[in-house]
């Protein structure tokens, strides 16, 4: 009971020496309130303008024929994640993919519709990203490169995500990356 009681004493130690400093809590704990972060992905479309081509039970799929480079690695095609959707922490995975119901109108849900997607992460949505570069090896030869920025800056007392992401040197909207082969 006495080696328990000591165990306890140290753990109890050891995490009130791990704690968080003020400099921490005074970015991140703003009135006492905490903040979580997902992890940061790319979500990459290939389509031939009838067939979605990283659908698995479509013949003519392209899944292990597309490959992503990013800080001198090649990441290929991983099938599907079944991974819960509860929190988890940021675990880079290089390039995987997963399916989910999609719509074209938000307010219709008879426009849903299984869409098969490549996605390119995850990032530590909390950290900074300058001028990352990662490139898409497609299956013709073309290489498509995507050049992105991320952090987080407070703003008007909260949170704001910021960045840019560029794909052959167009400004893109968000992480969406498609490509359409004819």
């Amino acid at each position: 009971m006495k080696k328990f009681y000591h165990i306890l004493l140290a753990a109890v130690a050891l995490t009130m020496c791990v704690g968080c400093s003020e400099e921490e809590d005074e970015n991140w704990n703003k009135d006492g309130k905490f903040y979580d972060f997902g992890p940061l992905e790319f979500y990459i479309r290939a389509t031939d303008g009838e067939h979605n081509l990283f659908d698995p039970s479509y013949e003519g799929n392209i899944c292990n024929k597309v490959s992503v480079t990013y800080n001198g690695e090649t990441y290929y095609y991983t099938p599907e994640s079944k991974v819960s959707p509860k929190y988890f922490p940021a675990t880079f995975r290089g390039l995987y993919q997963r399916s989910f119901v999609n719509r074209t109108d938000p307010d219709d849900p008879a426009t849903e519709f299984q869409d098969h997607v490549m996605f390119f992460g995850e990032f530590d949505f909390s950290k900074k990203y300058k001028n990352e570069v990662f490139y898409i090896n497609w299956p013709d030869g073309k290489t498509d490169k995507v050049r992105w920025s991320h952090w987080l800056v407070w703003a008007n007392d909260r949170i704001e995500s910021r960045g840019d992401m560029f794909l052959n040197g167009k400004k893109m909207q968000g992480p969406f990356i498609t490509r359409e082969f004819k």
